[in-house]
């Protein structure tokens, strides 16, 4: 049996390997099924030590915390999962010249759905949800073999990554339609016949499979069923999340019966001599606070979510839950009719907890007060935040212009590669955004700095490649903002090359950087990786 040394090597070896196969699958876009991701991981466990007890551990690793990195990846880029990984690399010109692409497509697409969502709402005529799906999945594949100069791997790429974002901007206008124009849903779409046609064809191969679309309408009824979208307690599921190193521990907590929170902001008046009303109110500080109440069966809730958290460090140790670091508490909603929603809360930290033990009570109950630092309010429409953000301010918020779901705004990315370090320019209406960025280069450099004052020099390769990661989003940001900067006739031509070749240069640098002082460990296992 190794030591806690070993242990930890291991353990950080395993998590290095584990965030190559996810930083390429994001490159790629050939993502594993999480069952292969995992087995993956096991066997090259193996390879590390044939010690029975060890290879227990790491794998209790694995399921615990690594599990978390492969669910965080897809959060972050989400994209198609196939049945095996493809271990083809590519370079960034590659992914830069493949995004374009596939945003040019992604347009059409966000055409092709506001036109006949327009057609709908004129003519009255509506297909289900499922006929409107196929039918925009079905231009999805006509644009990609319309392009003769796609490779197939750029095929695979744009569809990876298109289909998410296509299934839940398609959803989203669809439901915003019924709701701007409630009408009947009758299967036809519109008078144009070549657009029924291809919707007629997906409902014959529906019926092959014994799933007739006839059979789904409800008719009348189908207009007041929408309107059944609540949620009582037992439609609720609620899932704690820890930050650790290298992810997040998760756990759905059963035993969990009442969730509670307020907000309070203090608000001052304003007066004025002669007038014994207030004139208006200043904004104050405010604070999230709120309740949890539990279920008291055998053991804490809490036992299995502290082994978890030990575990993951390999330390045995006692504390308390008001020790945890701020967690963040999902909690989400799926009722009878298949509608969902979701409710969040982040940095909640335990302030008071108490029980009661009484002959007089027929069940316990464990109870819990928290503050917290955001939360996201019930939605019918899943955020795709990214639990464990920081917590957001005011100044975050954005301005609306036109159509407040418009393409620019839905429109989802390949993985983030590419950030804005040109001067400024003397156009007031250039977005700030695009010079804040030089202040985040050099404070991301910063952050490089010391880590390698941490460690010497010799960062750990989990650490690199967290690195790396940020550096690509930083990249992208900028390139991003140069790009609509320009597109807005707010820098000239001359401005945007100068900007973008300034990116590219201080990209290499800091990436140069990371590199020269990261820690090689165990290379070969890497480039056995399959």
């Amino acid at each position: 049996m190794p030591n806690n040394t070993e242990l930890n090597q291991y353990k950080q070896q395993l998590s290095s390997w584990a965030n190559t196969i996810l930083e390429l699958s994001e490159r790629n876009s050939y993502t594993p099924t999480k069952e292969a991701y995992t087995k993956q991981l096991q066997s090259l466990a193996k390879e590390l030590t044939t010690d029975t007890n060890t290879i227990t551990t790491l794998n209790n690793y694995i399921s615990a915390t690594l599990s978390g990195l492969y669910d965080k990846s897809l959060q972050e880029h989400p994209r198609t999962v196939s049945s095996s990984q493809n271990t083809l690399t590519v370079t960034d010109e590659w992914i830069d010249a493949t995004t374009s692409k596939m945003k040019s497509i992604q347009d059409k697409l966000q055409t092709d759905v506001k036109t006949l969502l327009e057609q709908s709402e004129k003519t009255g005529n509506t297909p289900t949800k499922e006929q409107f799906q196929n039918y925009i999945n079905g231009r999805l594949s006509t644009y990609l073999n319309e392009d003769k100069t796609l490779t197939e791997h750029e095929k695979d790429y744009i569809k990876n990554y298109s289909e998410p974002w296509l299934k839940q901007y398609s959803e989203n206008k669809y439901d915003t339609s019924l709701k701007k124009q409630p009408r009947a849903v009758n299967g036809i779409f519109s008078n144009n016949s070549s657009v029924n046609n291809a919707i007629n064809s997906n409902n014959k191969n529906n019926s092959t499979t014994g799933t007739s679309s006839s059979n789904k309408h409800r008719s009348v009824a189908s207009n007041y069923s929408r309107t059944y979208t609540t949620f009582s307690g037992y439609d609720m599921v609620c899932v704690f999340e820890i930050p650790v190193t290298g992810g997040y521990l998760s756990e759905v907590v059963g035993s969990l019966q009442t969730v509670t929170y307020s907000v309070h902001q203090e608000k001052f008046p304003v007066r004025n001599v002669g007038n014994m009303n207030a004139k208006g109110y200043v904004f104050g500080p405010r604070t999230i606070a709120g309740t949890l109440i539990f279920t008291v069966f055998n053991k804490h809730w809490a036992h299995d979510l502290m082994d978890k958290y030990l575990n993951t460090y390999n330390v045995n140790a006692h504390f308390l839950v008001d020790e945890f670091p701020p967690i963040n508490i999902t909690v989400s909603c799926t009722n009878e009719y298949g509608n969902k929603a979701r409710l969040a809360l982040y940095g909640v930290t335990f302030v008071n907890e108490g029980q009661v033990m009484s002959i007089n009570d027929n069940y316990t109950e464990n109870t819990f007060q928290f503050f917290a630092t955001d939360v996201d309010y019930l939605d019918d429409v899943v955020s795709s935040k990214v639990s464990g953000s920081s917590n957001k301010t005011n100044s975050s918020l954005p301005t609306l212009s036109g159509d407040a779901t418009s393409s620019t705004q839905n429109q989802v990315s390949a993985p983030s590669r590419d950030v804005n370090v040109g001067e400024k320019n003397n156009t007031s209406d250039i977005t700030e955004e695009s010079y804040n960025l030089t202040t985040r280069f050099q404070e991301f450099e910063k952050e490089v700095q010391d880590m390698m004052k941490t460690y010497k020099n010799e960062i750990p390769e989990i650490r690199a490649s967290t690195f790396r990661n940020k550096l690509r989003q930083l990249k992208k940001t900028a390139t991003d903002n140069v790009n609509n900067d320009f597109k807005g006739k707010k820098i000239t031509k001359q401005q945007k090359d100068d900007r973008l070749a300034s990116i590219s240069t201080e990209y290499k640098r800091l990436l140069k950087l990371i590199e020269d002082n990261t820690l090689k460990q165990l290379e070969g296992y890497i480039i056995g990786i399959k």
